[in-house]
């Protein structure tokens, strides 16, 4: 299977020494999304693929993406459960599929933090064999387990595995400050056909995406 890496914006996700080794400056603030044009290599590197491009390749229809964006999104103020349309249009940014050249959101300035209860719709029917769920998110690092090398997130009152993506996949420390991209390993096994409601503590880290992957995980 290929492996590929998403979402890399080299402005927010690219390691102080990498910029270095570019010897190129960071501007102090994100350049706007019409003008993000990645640096020069090593910077530039966007998407890796272990096996190289596809003998064929096809667009997905709209809605059809290997990923599912939440439909309902419920946030806890201490007492109650009160649902946000904001943490909801926060979360529920699609992700660039290469294939279908849909726009890439990548707006992180939007975000929401602490205890969430996230509903997610039922996937295509034919995939109804059980997996563990994985989800997709772009977020803060917050708490860090130095042991693990992994951020310290709760689903449903249990901790995730979740890796970094982009260029500090295969690094094992932990990543500058800033947004970036995970893949977060749950202990939730469960058919993609069926919808699926999660509890998630962020546990100080901000989200400004959470997918759910149509995949699973071992």
């Amino acid at each position: 299977m290929a492996v590929t890496i998403r979402d890399n914006d080299p402005w927010t996700h690219a390691h102080p020494d990498e910029w270095r080794a570019a010897r190129l400056a960071r501007q102090k603030r994100p350049p706007q999304p019409d003008n993000r044009v990645p640096p020069p290599p090593p910077l530039g590197v966007r998407v890796t693929d272990s096996l190289g491009a596809p003998l064929r390749d096809e667009a997905l229809p709209r809605g059809h993406a290997p990923w599912l964006c939440p439909e309902r999104v419920e946030v806890w103020n201490g007492a109650a459960w009160l649902e946000s349309a904001a943490a909801l249009k926060a979360l529920a940014k699609r992700s660039l599929y290469l294939p279908a050249a849909w726009p890439d959101e990548t707006d992180d300035r939007t975000g929401v933090t602490g205890r969430l209860r996230v509903t997610f719709p039922p996937g295509p029917a034919t995939l109804s064999t059980p997996v563990r769920r994985v989800l997709t998110a772009r977020a803060t690092v917050g708490v860090w387990l130095v042991d693990a090398q992994t951020a310290a997130w709760l689903v449903d009152g249990q901790a995730t595995t979740a890796y970094p993506l982009g260029p500090h996949a295969p690094g094992g420390k932990r990543p500058p400050r800033g947004v970036h991209p995970w893949a977060i390993r749950t202990a939730l096994v469960a058919p993609p056909s069926d919808p699926l409601i999660l509890e998630l503590d962020t546990r100080g880290s901000r989200f400004s995406q959470l997918l759910l992957a149509l995949s699973g995980a071992p």
